[in-house]
């Protein structure tokens, strides 16, 4: 995790003290060490443990195959991880060569099209990246580099993946930066076989976003995820939420 200069004001620290109470909880009920997950993981272990919350509350079976989707390190495929099955199966889509998750790694920007795609690599910060450029301020946006960008469902019509191997629950982590919606949309009729969505949904309509959280929980409910629930609301002292980690399932 880079570290800015909000993370040491006052609403950063209060909020990375909340964050590291929230993993320490999931690492005691979990039995794992959280000294190996800082300082990456902090800011999704709110989410982290609110998973595993939610899972034993609603008594929902574990994860056995997690698809990360904007993976990253695999900062929350950790915490994730520590909530689904012994032997589950994670599969990492990051197109950033620069950072390396875990599992079975395919460097691919996931969206609703096929073809190719810039990945845009804000200036100071090569470890992050997105497709999308509403989500870079332009006074941010340094290299880019071309990317291959497809479709799950085509992915998966190439064999590339193959969802009949894969062990249920599934479980799809969708955090790619405001084209979360454009990867549901990609999946097509492979949607059907996802049994739980954890998706991070951007809340700053100034960046053009074509979806908000009340238009996407429509779209998910019609797909059959009737249930759902906010695990992470990101607040900056009386400001809206700039994003919420929110979880579906069927």
């Amino acid at each position: 995790m880079k570290l800015h200069s909000f993370h040491f004001s006052p609403h950063g620290l209060a909020r990375a003290y909340s964050h590291l109470v929230a993993g320490w909880r999931l690492c005691r009920a979990t039995r794992n060490s959280l000294r190996g997950l800082i300082p990456e993981s902090v800011p999704s272990m709110t989410a982290g443990w609110n998973f595993f919350r939610t899972i034993r509350e609603r008594a929902l079976p574990p994860p056995a195959t997690i698809l990360d989707i904007g993976a990253n390190g695999s900062q929350m495929a950790l915490l994730l991880k520590m909530a689904a099955t012994t032997d589950v199966r994670v599969l990492s889509f990051e197109p950033n060569p620069a950072v390396h998750p875990m599992g079975e790694v395919f460097r691919v920007a996931l969206s609703d099209v096929d073809g190719s795609a810039e990945l845009i690599l804000p200036q100071g910060d090569s470890l992050w990246g997105t497709i999308s450029t509403a989500r870079v301020d332009s006074k941010r946006i340094g290299a880019g580099q071309a990317v291959r960008c497809a479709r799950m469902d085509t992915v998966v019509k190439n064999g590339e993946v193959r969802f009949e191997t894969f062990q249920h629950p599934i479980l799809v982590k969708i955090d790619t930066e405001g084209g979360e919606k454009r990867v549901i949309d990609g999946f097509g009729d492979v949607l059907k076989q996802v049994d739980m969505l954890l998706v991070e949904v951007d809340n700053k309509v100034a960046q053009g976003h074509e979806y908000d959280i009340v238009s996407l929980s429509s779209f998910l409910s019609s797909c059959g995820f009737i249930h759902g629930k906010v695990l992470y609301a990101c607040y900056d002292g009386p400001s809206a939420p700039s994003y919420m980690d929110v979880l579906f399932w069927k």
